[in-house]
């Protein structure tokens, strides 16, 4: 062989490993930051449920607080439809604001909380709605009308026990429940 076919077969082979090495730099870097971006994303994602979570079951403890203050209202001896009044207009907002907060759950998941969160929702507009007919029943007459205490108390305690259920479902879907 002469020393120009060597020298060429020696410029390429050196070529060809240059090229080889460039290749697998860049084939690391690539590997290492998509994993990095989806480490990132990853994070975002258990931040943003940690929010949504936390906003969701403020948002229930909000809307259980005004109901049993309509309660204590519709079961004073002097209370009046005026205040009724008030404090089912609280109940609306306060509904409107679960209502958001679980649209979030449910959207950021992940599945299982989703449903847990709908069940939960589901718990508490079934005892937002007793309530609310209870209210407008008791405006309408102007003196509380029926005796709804007892329905009052097993809306409660079925929503109760949903608060506990998306509580550990989200604990589980945060790896937070060791």
């Amino acid at each position: 062989m002469d020393a120009s076919v060597v020298g060429v077969f020696g410029a390429v082979v050196g070529a060809l490993g240059g090229l080889g090495g460039g290749w697998i730099s860049v084939n690391g870097q690539r590997r290492h930051q998509r994993e990095q971006l989806l480490e990132e994303r990853s994070k975002r994602v258990h931040d943003a449920r940690i929010e949504a979570y936390a906003a969701y079951m403020s948002a229930v403890r909000v809307l259980n607080g005004v109901l049993w203050k309509l309660f204590d209202e519709l079961t004073a001896p002097r209370t009046s439809p005026d205040t009724w009044r008030d404090c089912l207009f609280e109940m609306h907002q306060s509904w409107v604001d679960l209502s958001a907060t679980a649209s979030r759950v449910c959207m950021i998941g992940p599945t299982r909380v989703s449903t847990e969160a709908e069940l939960l929702h589901d718990a508490m507009r079934a005892w937002h709605v007793l309530c609310a007919e209870w209210a407008r029943d008791s405006i309408r007459a102007g003196s509380v009308r029926g005796d709804q205490q007892a329905r009052f108390r097993e809306a409660a305690d079925a929503k109760r026990v949903q608060i506990g259920v998306f509580q550990e479902t989200a604990r589980r879907a945060l790896g937070t429940d060791t």
